[in-house]
C-alpha cells in the first residue's frame, strides 16, 4: 500500500507544482513589441501595462483610440505653433534688418555731413590772398620757385599758384586740387 501511495502522491506533487509553482499562474508577453502583457493560463484573461496599472483588454482597446486622439491633437497644435514660431522669427527678422538700414542710412547721413563740415571748414584763397592764407588752405607747397625778384611761384602736384608782392596774382589748376574761392 505504501507503493500505490508513493505512486499517488508523485504525479499530484508534479501537478501542483506545475499549477502554482512553475511557470506560475501569468504568463508574460509584449503586445506589438511594446507594451507588456500579462495572460492568466487558466482563465485566459489577458491584461495589459498601462500607466494607469494592469487593465483588462478590452479596455485597453478604448484606451490606445484615446491615445492616439490625443497624439493626434498635440500634433495638429504643434503644427500651428510651428507656424506661429515662424511667422515670430520671420518678423524679428525683418525687425532687425530694419533697425540694420535705419543704422546704415544715419551713418551715411552722418558721413556726409562729416565731410560737409570738412569741406566748409577748409579755408580757400583768391587773388589777392597772402601767401599764409595759401599755406593755410593748401599747406606747405611741394616746390617754390623765384626767379623774378619779388615774384613767386608755389608748385602743388602740377598746379600753380603765382604771387607778386606777397599775394596772389594767379593760378593754373592744371590739377584740379586747388582750394579756390
Amino acid at each position: 500500500m505504501k507503493k500505490y501511495i508513493l505512486y499517488f502522491l508523485i504525479p499530484v506533487s508534479i501537478v501542483l507544482f506545475g499549477l502554482f509553482v512553475y511557470p506560475t499562474l501569468y504568463k508574460y508577453d509584449k503586445l506589438n513589441q511594446k507594451e507588456p502583457v500579462m495572460i492568466n493560463r487558466l482563465t485566459g484573461e489577458t491584461k495589459i501595462l498601462t500607466s494607469e496599472g494592469w487593465v483588462k483588454s478590452g479596455q485597453y482597446e478604448s484606451a490606445a483610440k484615446e491615445m492616439q486622439a490625443y497624439k493626434d491633437e498635440i500634433m495638429i497644435r504643434i503644427d500651428s505653433l510651428s507656424d506661429e514660431v515662424r511667422d515670430k522669427v520671420l518678423e524679428s527678422i525683418s525687425d532687425d534688418i530694419q533697425a540694420l538700414k535705419d543704422e546704415a542710412t544715419q551713418a551715411a547721413v552722418s558721413q556726409i555731413e562729416q565731410e560737409e563740415l570738412q569741406q566748409a571748414e577748409i579755408k580757400k584763397f583768391k587773388k589777392g590772398s597772402t601767401m599764409e592764407e595759401v599755406e593755410a588752405s593748401m599747406g606747405t607747397a611741394d616746390q617754390v620757385s623765384s626767379i623774378i625778384p619779388g615774384e613767386e611761384t608755389w608748385f602743388y602736384e602740377g598746379s600753380l599758384v603765382y604771387f607778386k608782392d606777397g599775394v596772389v596774382s594767379g593760378w593754373r589748376n592744371l590739377a584740379g586740387n586747388l582750394n579756390l574761392e
